[in-house]
């Protein structure tokens, strides 16, 4: 077998033999900060045709801009940065707290080991198998795809990937829960008993507001107009793992509200 390589044509790279079924593509890849462009070297296993193959795939992503460098990082990682940079900046606390939950509960045991340029669909949907297995519920999976599709969303936009994987899978659909709310003895109930405790005017309120226990705690008398018979949802307090009490805001526009209180 013979290690000369073969040339495709003036700047569309070269295919070398490396030995049975392995074989060298080397091509330019994007231009440096100075403009010039290094040649990329990369192995590929199997038949020549298939070195070909992938060989004209780089050619037209580093001619599309699509191009990404060879990265080892792997999954678990990558999720680690993004955590502690985009979603440390863009997210409130308790969020930052479920999106950890989530990547370290669920996806860097199964799939964290993967180089983060090698991930596939495949992987990611035999991930929602093995968790529909653990008997996970098919809301909480889509909460784990919503964080690693967001993620990976990140790397495509920061030039680590070509494309999002988490996108061409289907994680299982949740089927739709009728909230169960108190009807009127359960709330009278619930009331008279709250008289006997120290936080009877805490339950009371919430019963009369539907407010969030976060949203109550975090509630302060600058936020409250007695005269005019309202309250507005500013603030939140929240206990968060290793981090104590912290105050934040509500994490949505529409969690920011004003609520009208009755008389009493």
């Amino acid at each position: 077998m013979t290690n000369k390589s073969q040339r495709r044509g003036k700047g569309s790279g070269s295919v070398r033999a490396r030995g049975a079924n392995r074989w060298q593509i080397r091509y330019q890849g994007l231009p440096d900060e100075h403009g010039a462009r290094k040649m990329q070297a990369e192995t590929v296993n199997g038949s020549r045709s298939e070195a070909e193959r992938v060989l004209r795939e780089r050619a037209g992503q580093v001619e599309s801009g699509n191009f990404v460098r060879k990265s080892t990082e792997t999954v678990a990682e990558f999720m680690y940065r993004w955590l502690e940079t985009y979603a440390a900046t863009n997210t409130t606390p308790r969020t930052q707290q479920g999106y950890r939950g989530n990547v370290e509960r669920y996806i860097n045991p199964a799939i964290g080991q993967i180089n983060l340029q090698a991930l596939r669909p495949e992987h990611i949907q035999k991930m929602y198998a093995a968790l529909l297995e653990r008997n996970l519920s098919a809301r909480t999976i889509l909460h784990v795809h919503r964080v690693l599709s967001g993620a990976l969303e990140k790397a495509v936009q920061w030039d680590l990937l070509a494309r999002n994987p988490a996108k061409a899978t289907t994680p299982p659909r949740p089927e739709n829960e009728q909230m169960a709310m108190w009807g009127v003895d359960s709330i009278k109930g619930f009331s008279e008993a709250a008289q006997a405790s120290s936080h009877r005017s805490y339950f009371e309120l919430a019963i009369l507001t539907g407010m969030r226990r976060s949203e109550l705690s975090g509630l302060k008398w600058d936020a409250v107009d007695l005269g005019s018979g309202r309250l507005m949802v500013l603030n939140t307090l929240q206990r968060l793992n290793g981090r104590g009490l912290v105050d934040g805001r509500p994490k949505t526009p529409k969690s920011r509200r004003s609520i009208a209180l009755s008389p009493n």
